[in-house]
C-alpha cells in the first residue's frame, strides 16, 4: 500500500468522523477543502521526494564520474612529474658528459700542442729520404698557434702521431737508400747510404771512390768525406747489407759528440 493510498484512506476516515459528529454543512466544506489541499500538498511532497531521489543519484553518478577524472588528472601529473624528473635526470647526465669532454678536449689541445713542438724539433734531425716519405704530413704541422687554432684537433693529433710514429719506426732500424749525394762542390754521385737509426749513416758509391758518414744535428745531418781502408770499409759494410757479400766484422769510422 503506498503513501496516497494511505492518504486517501485516513482522509476518508477523516471525513466520516466529521460526519458521524453530524457536522454542519459549512463545516464539512471547509473539512473538504482543507482534506484536498493536504491531499495536494502531500502529492506534492512524494512528487519533490521522487525528484529528489531521482537528482541524487544523477548527482552520485556526476560525483563518481569526477572522482574517477580527478584520479585520472592527478595520475598523469604524476607520470608528467616523474617524466620532467627523468628528463632533469639526463639533462643533468648529458651536462656532466659534455663537461667531461671538454677537459678531455682541453688535455688533448694541451697534448697536440705540446707533440707539435716535439715533431718540430725532430723535423731538422731526420734525413732526406724519411723527410720525403713523410713530407705531407710535416706540412700539415701548423706554422703557430692562430693556424693551430683552425685546424681541426683530431687533425692535429693525426699529424703529430703519424710523424712521430714514422720516426719511431725509422730510428728502430737499419735503412739503406740509394740516392744522388753531393760528394764534392758542383760535383755529384748516385750512391748507397746506410742509416743505423737516426744516430749515424754511412754512403759510398760503387767504387768506393766517395764515401763519407754523417750525423743529425739541429741544423740538419753533417757529412764527413772519408777514402782509402775507411771507404773500402763502410762500401764493404753496404755490401754485407746487400747480401752482396758474407757476413763478416766491419770497423766503421765514428765521431764521438
Amino acid at each position: 500500500m503506498n503513501n496516497h493510498l494511505r492518504t486517501l484512506i485516513g482522509g476518508t476516515a477523516t471525513l466520516c468522523a466529521l460526519i458521524g459528529l453530524n457536522a454542519t454543512a459549512a463545516e464539512l466544506d471547509d473539512t473538504r477543502s482543507t482534506f484536498i489541499e493536504w491531499s495536494k500538498v502531500q502529492s506534492q511532497i512524494s512528487k519533490e521526494s521522487t525528484d529528489w531521489k531521482n537528482e541524487e543519484a544523477l548527482l552520485n553518478d556526476m560525483i563518481d564520474a569526477s572522482k574517477a577524472e580527478l584520479e585520472s588528472i592527478s595520475k598523469r601529473i604524476e607520470e608528467l612529474e616523474n617524466s620532467s624528473t627523468e628528463a632533469d635526470e639526463k639533462r643533468a647526465e648529458l651536462s656532466e658528459k659534455i663537461e667531461e669532454a671538454k677537459a678531455t678536449a682541453a688535455l688533448l689541445e694541451e697534448a697536440a700542442t705540446s707533440y707539435e713542438g716535439v715533431a718540430r724539433s725532430v723535423v731538422p734531425l731526420l734525413p732526406e729520404p724519411l723527410k720525403m716519405d713523410i713530407q705531407p704530413l710535416i706540412q700539415r704541422l701548423p706554422k703557430d698557434a692562430e693556424a693551430a687554432k683552425k685546424a681541426p684537433l683530431s687533425q692535429r693529433i693525426q699529424t703529430v702521431v703519424g710523424i712521430l710514429t714514422q720516426v719511431e719506426k725509422f730510428h728502430s732500424q737499419i735503412s739503406m737508400v740509394s740516392e744522388i749525394k753531393e760528394v764534392e762542390p758542383g760535383v755529384s754521385k748516385e750512391v748507397k747510404t746506410i742509416y743505423f737509426g737516426l744516430s749515424v749513416a754511412y754512403y759510398a758509391d760503387a767504387n768506393a771512390e766517395n764515401a763519407g758518414y754523417g750525423h743529425p744535428t739541429p741544423e740538419g745531418w753533417t757529412w764527413t768525406t772519408v777514402a782509402g781502408d775507411e771507404a773500402m770499409s763502410i762500401a764493404d759494410a753496404i755490401a754485407i747489407h746487400s747480401n752482396d757479400a758474407p757476413p763478416a766484422f766491419v770497423t766503421l769510422p765514428i765521431e764521438i759528440l
